[in-house]
């Protein structure tokens, strides 16, 4: 079981041929990133596995809608926002970067603590604040007392046209935000639950 023929489509998701033994069909993933070729191909072995048809799996596929506060695409008149604060780790955060990078227009990330990472935190966090300098990112804000991390690590990596901020809290930043985030942005919001990042979707959704 595995993919090819990948087409990228924005926000919109990805299209990709999906081969299942002996036989293949074309699906339309309907969320952003290559990673989610992947747990489409995890949901195909199970539903072969299952006895589902080809063209059961690719209806299943198709109309799949994400759990609340996950890669949740909220678009109005000035930005769009993908909502995905429910969790985070290093691998989900890479995933979310490479979306917005894929964007066009404006680029923001705003991006929180990771929780539960035992000793390695502090290194993780550099990485991915590191990953998202070199992948281009305008605007990367860091969030939390673990991610002076990230934000050292995006600072050491960013280049001349690019923007990096820290702020301890969540309420210090909502008392910036309106000086940070530009229309036409894309913005990525994305923390550990135990961060609450919901109330910076909602402050700058209202906005």
């Amino acid at each position: 079981i595995y993919a090819d023929s990948i087409e990228e489509k924005g926000l919109d998701g990805i299209k990709c041929r999906i081969h299942i033994r002996d036989k293949e069909t074309d699906v339309n993933i309907p969320l952003p990133g290559k990673h989610m070729i992947y747990n489409s191909l995890a949901a195909a072995s199970v539903g072969d596995k299952l006895g589902l048809t080809t063209e059961e799996i690719k209806r299943g596929i198709e109309k799949f809608r994400p759990s609340k506060m996950r890669m949740d695409i909220i678009k109005n008149k000035d930005i769009t926002i993908i909502n995905d604060v429910y969790n985070a780790n290093p691998n989900s955060m890479k995933a979310g970067i490479d979306v917005v990078a894929g964007c066009d227009g404006g680029k923001c990330c705003i991006m929180g603590d990771m929780l539960e990472l035992g000793e390695k935190s502090a290194d993780m966090h550099r990485e991915v604040g590191e990953y998202a300098a070199k992948k281009g990112i305008d605007r990367i804000i860091c969030i939390g007392e673990i991610s002076k991390n990230m934000y050292e690590g995006a600072k050491e990596a960013k280049n001349e046209d690019q923007q990096i901020f820290y702020f301890e809290k969540k309420e210090d930043f909502l008392d910036k935000y309106k000086d940070i985030v530009r229309k036409g942005d894309t913005v990525l919001i994305k923390a550990s639950r135990g961060m609450r990042f919901e109330k910076i979707t909602e402050k700058i959704n209202e906005s």
